[in-house]
Formats: structure tokens, C-alpha cells, sequence
């Protein structure tokens, strides 16, 4: 897979929920100019772990829809559902740094 070029507007439209794309335009658009880099750097991390997260979970859910059980060796586990926790965390942390810069 080649690696995206990534423009504000890109980023905007892979963010999953509207309210994360007005956090994320709110972020750029108020950080002062030596601070934007960082705050694309974070928002791209963002939204490439959520696109890989949902790649996963579409391979769970089209062998699901074909098998009627998960892949082989995946089991929902209570490991799973903290890291989800996590990233959600993780994701919450990041727009209230974005806030407070």
C-alpha cells in the first residue's frame, strides 16, 4: 500500500463522526502556525489507527457474514475491549490537549 498524501480536507473526511471532524478543523484552525504540524501529525495517527482497526474489524465481519463464526484463533476477549477503551482514551486526551493549546 503506498503511503497517502495527506491534506487537511483528507484528514476531515476520514475522521468516522462529524463531531471529530468540527474537533479536528477547530484544532487546525485555532493552533497557532508553528504548532499545525503537530497537530496534523496527530489527527493523521488518529485516523490511520482507526483505519487499520476498521480493516480488522471488516475481515471479523465479512468471515462472520460468509462463515457464521469468527476467523480462527479470534476470540473477543476482555483485552480487546480495553483496547479499545484505550484508543478511545487516548483519543479523548488528544482533543483536550488540542483544546488546551
Amino acid at each position: 500500500m503506498t503511503e497517502q498524501q495527506w491534506t487537511i480536507d483528507s484528514i476531515a473526511h476520514a475522521l468516522p463522526e462529524p463531531a471529530l471532524r468540527q474537533q479536528f478543523l477547530a484544532e487546525v484552525n485555532l493552533a497557532p502556525l508553528a504548532a499545525v504540524p503537530g497537530v496534523l501529525d496527530r489527527w493523521v495517527s488518529t485516523v490511520t489507527e482507526w483505519q487499520a482497526a476498521e480493516r480488522r474489524l471488516d475481515h471479523i465481519v465479512d468471515h462472520i457474514a460468509r462463515h457464521g463464526e469468527p476467523p480462527a484463533g479470534h476470540q473477543p476477549t476482555d483485552a480487546a475491549a480495553d483496547a479499545t477503551d484505550d484508543f478511545l482514551q487516548q483519543l479523548s486526551a488528544s482533543s483536550r490537549e488540542g483544546r488546551a493549546a
